[in-house]
């Protein structure tokens, strides 16, 4: 695994040799922290003055950095289950994120098997089987699947440092947006979802 610098939700990779960071007793230099706006973008790399090393990272890749240095921007990223990443075209989705590096996380109001059945709910655990399967087909280890019990996600997500959650339920997105929480909402049931989602992303 490549060396990165994690800034709460964010991990900066370092992909040239010949392009450096600063840090002085845990602060970072100004230039990195102005990511906001220069690191989760969907723009295209500049070639700038000096082409062999401004150009940064692999073609097509969604959020990327250009200008004068060579980082990617790990994002850590949350996702419902049910109506969401049960979809085909979520999953796609989700496997291009974990393609670029992104730390991919499944947080459902669903029951966990052992609660579940000792509640005498036996039909959970066949259910959550299919979630394990769909998790394990696009990348997400066990260890990032979380069990909410109908609990509110923003109290699983609340200083996690996650950047964005996607799901299709309209209370659990409010929920975040009114927390102070600074993680992001896209609700999968919109049309241009994955466009809010880069925006997001650009912010």
């Amino acid at each position: 695994m490549p060396q990165g610098i994690r800034f709460d939700s964010v991990v900066f990779r370092k992909q040239n040799p010949f392009v450096g960071y600063n840090i002085n007793n845990g602060e970072v230099s100004e230039w990195l922290k102005e990511h906001a706006w220069k690191v989760c973008v969907g723009l295209k790399p500049t070639e700038g003055s000096n082409p062999s090393l401004s150009a940064a990272g692999p073609k097509n890749s969604r959020r990327q950095v250009g200008f004068f240095f060579n980082y990617i921007c790990i994002m850590k990223i949350s996702f419902d289950f049910d109506s969401t990443l049960s979809r085909k075209d979520v999953q796609s989705f989700v496997k291009d994120l974990i393609a670029e590096g992104h730390e991919v996380w499944i947080v459902t109001s669903r029951y966990s098997t052992e609660p579940a059945l000792a509640r005498g709910w036996w039909w959970v655990d066949k259910q959550n089987q299919v979630l394990y399967d769909v998790a394990q087909e696009v990348g997400i280890p066990r260890d990032r699947i979380v069990f909410t019990e109908h609990a509110e996600k923003i109290e699983y997500l609340e200083g996690k440092g996650f950047v964005v959650h996607v799901d299709d339920d309209p209370d659990e997105l409010w929920a975040i947006v009114r927390s102070v929480d600074p993680c992001g909402v896209v609700n999968v049931d919109h049309s241009d979802w994955k466009a809010h989602f880069d925006e997001i992303c650009r912010r």
